[in-house]
């Protein structure tokens, strides 16, 4: 009887277990889907000349809209609507995948004489969205008679700090404008740090410097391509600055007008390895990498022969797909010991399996892609 009891008590309390794991399971929770989008100006100030007859205020989704949701704006200010502006819409539909709303403002310049009218365009809340302090919440826009020319900006928030010659990457630069041209414009990039166009680097894979500004849009682009260099302990810091090609049609942000790129291929320094003792005895150290490709082909591997050195640097000239030997104190076929912390300073290639063997203990391991220093990406 206590036998049939106790079974069915285990039974229940596994069949208990299941379903909160199988309940745990269905009820998680989906962050990315759940969470809901922000809205800001992608302007907090501008000043407009009333003879443009209008101004499109924009606003930026944090990520492409879900669905189709509505953008509410409230209107403020010393400018008086119907009198000094007008508007077609206060409420903007932006659809399913779209990441921008905008807004129309129609300029009577002809009631306008005060010269310091403004108008201040305010994000009304909603259910769909959230309106985060710390960004552009309303848009103020200052009416003038006077000349005001369109201010230009380089965006240099997503941009690397640095790149690798070795890599050949290329870099897409965003040019901002506070408002849209009616009349295209030139701007000129100028470089700074001993890089030379067409010979180091190209831009929009040629050797001009000038880039063009198409009518109508708030924001342009261009790309930097690095050409491939293969010379380890190389280092540039990189500066690209923009001007306009006639400053009586643009001007440019004197706090974004620039951004300094490091470009560098650094040496790598074995030291910390090389003060690891042997695991399976022998004076030095000897580490055998071999690289697999996806295709299960053997692309590459780096043997490095050392000696115990720790009164100087060591450092190891990276290349592609080659056989490496240390350049410093170079015994070859020396027997070494076991080096298992190579995966404090190695990384490889999502794609790549690796396969490490070590010295003498001819040991295997494989390394996840979170290790570090070193990078060797199959063909």
């Amino acid at each position: 009887m206590m036998k049939n009891l106790t079974t069915k008590f285990l039974k229940s309390t596994i069949l208990m277990v299941a379903l909160v794991l199988s309940i745990a399971s269905c009820d998680k929770v989906d962050e990315g889907r759940n969470s809901i989008l922000s809205v800001s100006f992608e302007t907090a100030l501008i000043s407009v000349n009333t003879e443009t007859g209008e101004y499109t205020a924009v606003v930026n989704l944090s990520e492409p809209a879900r669905k189709d949701i509505d953008i509410k704006f409230q209107f403020s200010g010393t400018a008086i609507e119907n009198e000094h502006y007008t508007v077609d819409t206060k409420e903007v539909t932006v659809v399913e995948g779209q990441d921008k709303a905008s807004v129309k403002i129609n300029i009577l310049n002809e009631n306008i004489w005060d010269a310091s009218l403004e108008l201040k365009i305010t994000l009304a809340p909603s259910a769909d969205y959230v309106i985060l302090p710390t960004t552009n919440t309303e848009s103020v826009i200052m009416f003038t008679k006077d000349i005001v020319l369109p201010i230009v900006s380089l965006e240099t928030e997503a941009l690397p700090v640095s790149t690798n010659p070795y890599n050949q990457d290329t870099i897409a630069f965003t040019v901002k404008l506070d408002q849209q041209l009616t009349v295209e414009r030139e701007l000129n990039l100028s470089f700074e740090g001993g890089m030379v166009i067409g010979t180091d680097f190209t831009i929009n894979e040629g050797n001009n410097n000038v880039i063009t500004i198409p009518e109508g849009v708030s924001e342009t682009t261009f790309s930097l391509e690095i050409k491939k260099k293969d010379e380890a302990g190389f280092k540039n810091d990189f500066k690209i600055s923009i001007a306009p090609s006639d400053p009586k049609y643009l001007a440019v942000s004197q706090d974004e007008s620039s951004y300094t790129l490091i470009v560098s291929d650094p040496l790598v320094d074995l030291t910390p390895i090389l003060r690891v003792s042997a695991l399976a005895g022998g004076a030095g150290f000897q580490i055998y990498q071999a690289i697999k490709a996806t295709d299960d082909s053997w692309v590459g591997k780096v043997v490095i022969n050392s000696s115990q050195n720790t009164e100087k640097k060591n450092y190891l000239k990276t290349h592609k797909n080659q056989i490496f030997i240390s350049a410093f104190d170079c015994n070859s076929n020396l027997t070494g010991g076991d080096v298992l912390r190579l995966a404090d300073m190695l990384k490889f290639d999502t794609s790549d399996t690796v396969i490490a063997d070590y010295g003498a203990s001819k040991t295997t391991r494989f390394f996840s892609t979170s290790d570090s220093l070193l990078r060797f990406v199959a063909e």
